[in-house]
């Protein structure tokens, strides 16, 4: 080992010393010549014979932490291995009386026993020795090591201990064999055993609850030297009782989506440790999963309870359906996309379905599984019932060239009139005045339609006609119905654009022709070449007489 530089940081070297014996530890030591690259950690204790740390009749032990190097620069070494091996044993140095535990010269943890090939010094790691160099031609009792190198064992009645132990004979042409016994603790039960120059031993201690209190089990390592030498390493087993019973889990296993759940021990325990780190006997769950807990009652035993599972429900997304926008006065129907187990409108009422006016909605609803949400605001305008209506100065009919004053007389129902589309018959012509004009310049019966809206959205239409009249009609007095394309029909000039009759009569007062708003249609099918008398009445009131004669 290399300790001697000046600030310590290649480990240093420590003892406790008392009347019976001295302890020396090397700690975290680094290698010759000043490396610190690798560390060991070990320790040698002597005593007289008498002490109880390596028990009566011991007074060598060697005991190992970490170890990581073997050889130093001076012994040939190179970066912390080879060169000579590192040897674990004792030596009178008579040549005759030593005890060899191995040779270790590389890393790893192989070991094939004391005599055999060089070892790995992490084969080491963890172990302790414990023998007597009193008596130095004796025969050396097998060295023990293991994981019950220790005073009692504390374990809690139900559970599972394993031990195993290891014994070395220091003479290489020894062989060791290992029995276990223990008066009181009946679920002792060995595994595994092997007998030779390394013997081992592993084993399981099964507790129940009629073990608790401290029971002792021996491990016997027996060489075959003459005389036979034994050691026993005995250790003490401690039962302590465990909770009666596994703790059980209260509480919901299904929540809501999005929301939150609790759950809690029932009874009392001294300490609580669940499944997702949480401490204490409740806990508050915003994940689906399964839960446990480990309780503690009145020491180190500890119980795990069953698994509770928990799952998430499903959560509802109430969609609000129904005429966002209406007219006429009527109110408005709204309902959900789907039914729901209940409903709590914005307006109080609790049905599927509300009548509602002008206004924004919103329902809060619950479903099947006992899940609620709010859906998003649903906006409804009801709007009026307006009359579209309008009073022409002129009335109809008028003269050609008259302008016509449409003057608006329509009625919105309590909401203001903001639109108005005018057509006025004539080749698309219109406005958006609320009281146009227009001059027609040309006779006819135009129809005129007028399109109103509200501030609410809400529209009416009106559609009428507007008659222009010629300023006279012209009558003829003949016409040759002859089919030659000229003058084949009776042509009254502009009394077509008049509600009228027309009557022709024969010589002798017979009527032989009648038509209500003639259209310039008679063709005197029929009717015998010669003079006729006719009257021609327009607008109820005005009378046209005459002869005409047809020619043919």
């Amino acid at each position: 080992m290399d300790t001697g530089d000046d600030g310590n940081e290649l480990g240093q070297v420590r003892y406790c010393l008392s009347p019976t014996r001295i302890v020396v530890t090397w700690n975290n030591v680094g290698y010759y010549n000043t490396n610190g690259d690798l560390r060991n950690t070990f320790q040698v204790i002597l005593t007289d014979g008498t002490d109880p740390l390596l028990g009566v009749g011991n007074n060598v032990g060697f005991v190992y932490q970490d170890m990581q190097w073997t050889t130093g620069d001076a012994s040939q070494g190179t970066d912390g291995f080879g060169g000579i091996p590192a040897v674990v044993g004792a030596n009178l140095g008579d040549g005759v009386s030593y005890i060899q535990i191995g040779l270790f010269d590389h890393e790893g943890d192989d070991y094939d026993g004391p005599a055999g090939n060089n070892d790995g010094v992490s084969w080491l790691d963890h172990r302790s020795f414990v023998f007597s160099t009193e008596v130095p031609d004796a025969n050396i009792p097998p060295l023990a090591s293991g994981n019950i190198l220790c005073d009692t064992i504390v374990v809690c009645a139900g559970e599972v201990f394993d031990f195993n132990a290891e014994f070395y004979s220091p003479e290489p042409d020894q062989s060791t064999s290992i029995v276990v016994e223990s008066p009181t603790l009946s679920g002792v039960l060995v595994t595994e055993s092997t007998t030779g120059v390394i013997a081992t031993v592993e084993g399981v201690i099964n507790t129940v609850d009629s073990d608790v209190g401290s029971h002792q089990v021996f491990i016997i390592g027996t060489d075959d030297g003459s005389p036979s030498a034994s050691t026993t390493v005995g250790f003490i087993v401690t039962v302590i009782p465990n909770p009666n019973e596994p703790p059980i889990i209260a509480g919901n296993n299904a929540f809501c989506d999005g929301g939150i759940t609790f759950l809690n021990v029932v009874g009392t325990y001294d300490t609580y440790e669940w499944s997702n780190g949480s401490v204490g006997p409740n806990i508050s769950v915003f994940e689906p999963g399964s839960y446990t807990v480990t309780v503690t009652n009145g020491g180190q035993c500890s119980s795990t309870s069953d698994p509770f599972v928990v799952s998430t429900l499903p959560q509802p997304d109430p969609v609000i359906t129904g005429p966002g926008f209406s007219c006429g006065g009527a109110p408005a129907i709204l309902s959900t996309t789907v039914p729901y187990a209940s409903y709590v409108w914005s307006n109080s009422s609790t049905d599927p379905s509300i009548s509602v006016g002008t206004g924004t909605y919103t329902v809060a609803v619950t479903n099947q599984e006992g899940c609620s949400a709010t859906s998003a605001p649903f906006a409804v305008v009801v709007g009026s019932d307006p009359q579209a209506s309008y009073i022409p100065n002129p009335t109809s009919p008028s003269t050609i060239g008259t302008t016509v004053q449409f003057n608006d007389a329509s009625n919105g129902s309590g909401a203001p009139i903001t639109d108005w589309d005018w057509d006025f018959g004539v080749g698309g012509a219109g406005s958006s005045d609320q009281d146009p004009n227009f001059t027609y310049t040309l006779p006819g019966t135009y129809i005129v339609t007028l399109i109103i809206t509200t501030a609410d959205g809400c529209q009416d239409t009106l559609v009428s006609s507007y008659t222009i009249v010629p300023l006279d009609v012209i009558i003829p007095n003949v016409f040759s119905p002859n089919n030659d394309g000229l003058n084949d029909t009776f042509v009254i000039e502009n009394g077509k654009y008049f509600e009228n009759t027309l009557t022709v009569y024969n010589r002798w007062g017979q009527a032989v022709y009648e038509a209500k708003n003639y259209k310039d249609s008679w063709r005197a099918n029929g009717v015998p070449e010669g003079t006729y008398y006719y009257v021609f009445t327009i607008m109820n009131d005005r009378e046209y007489t005459g002869h005409l004669t047809i020619v043919r």
